[in-house]
């Protein structure tokens, strides 16, 4: 089928005029508690499970579902509205060339999965699990879902029969874990996403003054 309104895109490049109802009014209107529980409550797992095993649905088009459903779930709790959600996930400039705030943070994800991968020390787990430490350490409104979209990248990345062994460099020693987080955030530096990630919780929190300002006019 003809997936006409971009919900299942294998390239996040989605751009605001490729979606007719980013100007409704409706948008802009605070989320009902009953919408606000049901988006909530959706079950991202479960349902990626799904599109895989009964629709054939792979890869990044995977990833890109889970990132922006975990987004509307962040958002939701942040009190946006859907239009101040879309926003983030989609590129506004006018002619839809600049990468939206989503785009970018799953490109980082993207980089910081392969250099777990491929760090050529320690186990992947081990890398994975020093940079998601370094990532926790800039802001904590959302990186938990940063986070675990590095994590699941780096699954999806894992070779089929790949094991967890024990090696001289992957021990676990006080010496080792500082050389481990020295290296973590090296590499979360020189992706930049500790940058990203706080300009998205800036973005975030730009709009939760907005509509305290709104309330306080009011």
């Amino acid at each position: 089928p003809i997936d006409h309104g971009f919900s299942l895109r294998s390239v996040c490049d989605v751009s605001w005029m490729d979606w007719c109802w980013l100007d409704w009014p409706q948008l802009k209107i605070p989320m009902s508690q009953k919408t606000k529980q049901y988006i909530l409550g959706l079950n991202i797992d479960k349902d990626v499970r799904i599109l895989k095993e009964h629709f054939n649905i792979q890869g990044k088009a995977l990833n890109y579902f889970r990132a922006s459903n975990k987004l509307l779930q962040q958002g939701v709790r942040n009190g946006l509205t859907l239009y101040e959600i879309a926003i983030l996930c989609c590129r506004n400039d006018d002619l839809g060339e600049v990468p939206s705030k989503l785009e970018i943070l799953t490109e980082m994800a993207t980089e910081l999965s392969d250099a777990a991968i491929n760090n050529g020390h320690w186990h992947h787990t081990t890398a994975s699990k020093a940079i998601a430490d370094q990532l926790s350490q800039t802001t904590t409104r959302t990186i938990s879902n940063f986070s675990a979209l590095v994590q699941h990248n780096q699954r999806q990345e894992e070779i089929p029969g790949m094991t967890h062994s024990s090696t001289a460099s992957d021990a676990s020693s006080d010496a080792g874990d500082v050389v481990v987080e020295q290296w973590a955030a090296a590499i979360v530096k020189d992706v930049g996403a500790n940058d990203g990630i706080h300009d998205l919780t800036l973005s975030m929190e730009d709009e939760d003054d907005d509509d305290d300002d709104d309330d306080d006019n009011d």
